[in-house]
């Protein structure tokens, strides 16, 4: 499977395990930026879900997680700028933080190693590894 965007981007590393399906969470036009996402809980504390609505009103998501979800809900000049993880062979946990500093964050932070995965760019979507919980998550972000 590969990254279904249209428009210019770059990626970050993946990390997490290797485990579960190849995932790519993007918007079809370079126009379409991320007004909302939601994250949520899955097995064992690690993230499970990640839920992306993009301008166009398009929904797309990966993984299997229900517990605690939690939405962030993005002003008119607000993006995503941070995105910070605790990994081993999952992804333990996730925080997410725009440009205006509202973040969002799911997981057991006390797991596996820190990694800041994403930083002063904008994002516009995931890719990775994810089954029953999130295995692995990468970033795009507009170049």
């Amino acid at each position: 499977m590969s990254i279904t965007y249209k428009g210019t981007h770059s990626t970050t590393e993946c990390k997490g395990g290797n485990g579960g399906g190849y995932f790519s969470l993007a918007p079809e036009l370079e126009t379409d930026p991320i007004i909302s996402i939601t994250i949520a809980k899955g097995w064992n504390d690690y993230v499970g879900k990640i839920k992306i609505t993009y301008s166009n009103n398009r929904t797309v998501e990966t993984g299997r997680g229900n517990g605690n979800a939690t939405t962030l809900n993005l002003g008119p000049d607000e993006y995503i700028n941070r995105i910070d993880i605790y990994y081993s062979s999952y992804v333990e946990f996730l925080k997410i933080t725009t440009n205006e500093g509202n973040s969002i964050e799911t997981g057991n932070q006390y797991r596996g190693s820190k990694h800041v995965l994403l930083q002063d760019k904008k994002l516009i979507g995931f890719y990775g590894h994810s089954g029953d919980w999130l295995d692995a998550i990468g970033c795009l972000y507009e170049d």
